[in-house]
């Protein structure tokens, strides 16, 4: 079973798939895309926390892409549970330290 856990305090985000920290590719130019494409982050830069001032609130959104276009994809989820920790219980030292 594969667990996957965002954690959102203020403006960082950091990303989990079971326990283990997920880097990112982010797009140099804020306006611009970046892709990561055999194990190469193109038009962008990896990273270990996205910043992101404008999100004040959000929602929770899964996207899946295959590498061949005419490849099927399907996703299962099973057992999905969203949790919001109550802020003042809940620190930066908790968040980077799983």
């Amino acid at each position: 079973r594969d667990r996957v856990r965002i954690v959102a305090i203020d403006n960082t985000f950091r990303f989990f798939i079971n326990d283990q920290l997920v880097r990112l590719c982010l797009p140099d130019d804020p306006d611009g895309e970046s892709t990561f494409f055999l194990g190469e982050c193109e038009g962008g830069h990896m990273a270990d926390v996205w910043l992101d001032d404008s999100l004040p609130v959000g929602r929770i959104g899964v996207a899946v892409e295959t590498q061949r276009k005419e490849e099927a994809v399907t996703v299962i989820f099973d057992n999905v549970l969203v949790l919001s920790p109550d802020s003042a219980e809940f620190s930066l030292t908790e968040a980077t330290n799983p």
